[in-house]
């Protein structure tokens, strides 16, 4: 009994290491967008997306001057694809744990409202714009539903998940046409 009572948590600890060893969602998406975007690209990023902070305070990956990253703040009149291009934002990355844990069981109404804003906006964004890059933590490349307890690192459902980090999807906005480029 002592042997099966063992049994769980020891593959539990051997399916968590695996997964730390894997490459964070995060990391890729940033790499990803390091070598393939242009440098100078004006993006704008959802928190919890790439670029992020380390524990150090310092930006990942240190000295990346090479794109122009934008942090998403999500005011109401700024949140749809054409207002982003046309105020010359050519890249937006999303982060679904930047919205799912606003839609998930929000404290505060204003929450909810800001969490269903932001379910448009990656709505707008699917129709609107050109996915470019998608990283998913789960297997085969699918997305694993929020959990609060899981945003540093998988615990409870290790068997959804191939690697740690969230969704992330970044997505190439078309610059609005202007009057010569229709008359072109």
């Amino acid at each position: 009994m002592l042997v099966a009572a063992l049994a769980q948590p020891a593959l539990n600890d051997i399916r968590h290491n695996r997964l730390l060893l894997q490459t964070n969602t995060r990391v890729l998406a940033t790499e990803w967008a390091l070598a393939n975007l242009p440098p100078g690209s004006r993006v704008k990023a959802e928190f919890r997306s790439i670029m992020e902070q380390s524990t150090e305070g310092v930006p990942y990956p240190p000295n990346a001057p090479e794109l122009r990253v934008e942090y998403f703040e999500g005011r109401p009149q700024f949140d749809d694809a054409a207002n982003f291009a046309q105020h010359g934002v050519q890249y937006f990355v999303t982060s679904s744990h930047a919205y799912e844990r606003l839609l998930l069981d929000p404290p505060l109404k204003s929450q909810r409202e800001i969490g269903e804003r932001y379910l448009d906006l990656h709505r707008d964004l699917d129709r609107e714009a050109k996915l470019v890059a998608r990283f998913a933590p789960g297997h085969g490349g699918h997305s694993v539903p929020y959990s609060q307890d899981e945003i540093f690192t998988p615990f409870w459902n290790l068997d959804q998940y191939d690697r740690p980090g969230p969704t992330i999807q970044i997505y190439a906005l078309d610059r609005p046409r202007t009057a010569e480029d229709r008359k072109r």
